[in-house]
């Protein structure tokens, strides 16, 4: 009997161990997947030994079914003639007599784990040992006793000493399924994978394989761009693999790994640390966190995520992992740039031996490798360094070539002020500072308003807008706001004295705003009744 996990190599050793006999003996080999009874097994078992037999004029009663394709004509059925007489009609009673015929055969019984219900395990084992003893056949097993049922368990253990006479356990270590799932001479790819399966330390050579014919279409793929992307893909395609395709306690499912993102592992070990008490589903997510940590991965990309799909739908997408590789590359590319730019600038800073000059024309090709890359303050510094140096002019051509080249990312721009860029001096800090106002649009005294919370915070600058408001504009504010909104900046402006540390325009601002309500108020009683606790000595300002 040959045990072991799914993907050990079971069932490739039996057939290895037939194709080593010469000449090959009479044998069949049956898979329990998808009979339901006993009677089923038995007519398998004969089906397979009747087509296992030898024609006289050569080959096997199987092979000549198989040959004629299910679509018999007259001079077809002429061929099956000789085959007839070793066939039979093989219905419930013929089955019978056939099993009944079924001697002196090697007879493998494989996936009795897979067996349903309605097929025991004991009963497996009985028809066994009948071949065994009664029909003086070799029977091979083969199970993976770990997937049984809780009674095919207990029966395997009460009945194997019975009938097995000698039993195997499959076990192969790491280092063996990698041998024999990887070819003699294998690709970057290839080799890229046996890294990784080894170090999640896979034994499933079935996955392994698949794994492998999978590697094998994602290289070409990706063969043009930084090779950081094909690691990066074989490093997602190892994990989701024995993530989807052969489950393990200690490895995350696959929708856990398909939505993570960086920063939220390891977050149970820092509780453990802090002496706080672990839940069971916390304990394992701490056991699928480690696993990650140890394996190198913090969060999934868009490029693993479109290889974790791959993996489970069976086949590849191609334009889909082509351009999530591409946008990837351009990551990692951008990335290198600016270390090579840092690493110059230490280099400059930190070492006394290289030459200078030499540096600083380094310097220049980095910078203008990497200035669509850089943010404005690390363009600050080489502009700095530059001037200091008395190299000017690269300051300024930089400069203009920085603001002319990240055009089409005005983040960088909207995130600094012209007040921020004040504080430097030199030609980046004057282009900035041009350029940062020509962006600058004025908010509108509701946009202003809107950004003022007392409870929370403010910008000076909006204060300073909303300060400026006439009478008018503050009715129109008031008179176009609806329900919180309108609390919220009615009492906004009643405070903004308060806010303004006494400033004279704001006090004005929040007198003209307590003047409007009150003419308001005037207007009838109902609107008396809704502004009155507006107009309180102490309007209720917890309420913003």
């Amino acid at each position: 009997m040959l045990l072991g996990d799914w993907g050990t190599g079971k069932t490739r050793q039996w057939m290895d161990a037939i194709r080593s006999v010469q000449p090959a003996p009479s044998h069949a080999y049956v898979s329990v997947f998808g009979l339901s009874s006993t009677s089923d097994l038995r007519r398998r078992i004969a089906e397979e030994c009747v087509f296992a037999l030898k024609l006289p004029e050569g080959g096997k009663v199987g092979d000549a079914v198989a040959s004629l394709g299910g679509k018999l004509r007259v001079t077809q059925v002429l061929r099956l003639l000789p085959v007839l007489p070793y066939l039979g009609r093989l219905d419930a009673l013929a089955s019978e007599l056939a099993f009944a015929a079924v001697q002196e055969k090697v007879i493998c019984i494989d996936d009795i784990e897979r067996a349903p219900a309605s097929l025991p395990t004991a009963e497996i084992l009985g028809t066994a040992n009948y071949l065994k003893e009664e029909r003086k056949c070799r029977v091979v097993l083969i199970s993976n006793r770990e997937k049984l049922k809780d009674e095919g368990q207990s029966e395997l253990g009460l009945y194997l000493e019975k009938v097995v006479d000698e039993w195997v356990e499959l076990a192969p270590t790491v280092e063996e399924a990698a041998r024999i799932a990887f070819p003699p001479r294998a690709s970057k790819g290839q080799e890229a994978l046996q890294r990784r399966v080894r170090a999640l330390r896979v034994t499933n050579i079935r996955v392994i394989k698949q794994l492998v014919r999978m590697t094998d279409e994602i290289e070409p793929l990706v063969a043009n761009l930084h090779a950081h992307v094909l690691e990066e893909a074989i490093a997602a395609l190892a994990l989701f693999g024995v993530s989807h395709l052969c489950a393990r306690a200690d490895v995350p499912p696959f929708d856990y790994l398909i939505e993570l993102q960086a920063g939220i592992g390891r977050r149970h070990l820092k509780r453990v640390e802090n002496g706080e008490q672990k839940s069971p589903e916390e304990a394992t997510e701490e056991l699928w966190e480690e696993t990650l940590h140890q394996y190198g991965y913090s969060h999934t990309s868009d490029l693993d995520r479109e290889i974790g799909r791959s993996v489970k739908r069976g086949f590849i997408d191609r334009d889909a992992l082509v351009r999530e590789g591409e946008r990837l590359a351009q990551q990692v590319g951008a990335a290198e740039r600016r270390e090579a730019h840092e690493r110059i600038l230490h280099q400059f800073f930190d070492t006394i031996d290289a030459d200078g000059a030499t540096l600083l024309r380094e310097l220049e090709v980095a910078t203008r490798a990497a200035i669509h890359d850089l943010l404005p303050g690390s363009m600050q510094m080489a502009c700095s360094l530059f001037v200091e140096c008395g190299r000017t002019e690269i300051a300024e051509r930089l400069g203009q070539e920085f603001i002319a080249a990240n055009q089409d990312r005005p983040e960088i721009f909207e995130q600094s002020s012209a007040a921020y860029w004040g504080r430097y001096e030199g030609p980046f800090a004057e282009a900035m500072r041009q350029e940062v106002a020509k962006r600058v649009t004025v908010p509108s005294i509701q946009e202003a308003l809107d950004r003022i919370r007392p409870l929370e915070g403010w910008h000076p600058d909006d204060v300073r807008l909303v300060a400026t408001a006439t009478t008018g504009q503050l009715e129109d504010v008031l008179r176009a706001t609806r329900g919180n909104a309108f609390r919220r900046r009615a009492l906004t402006l009643l405070d903004l004295a308060r806010i303004a540390n006494g400033d004279p325009e704001a006090k004005r601002v929040a007198d003209e705003t307590k003047a409007l309500l009150q003419r308001w108020s005037g207007e009838s009683p109902i609107a008396a009744a809704r502004l009155r606790h507006y107009l309180a000595k102490r309007p209720r300002t917890d309420r913003y």
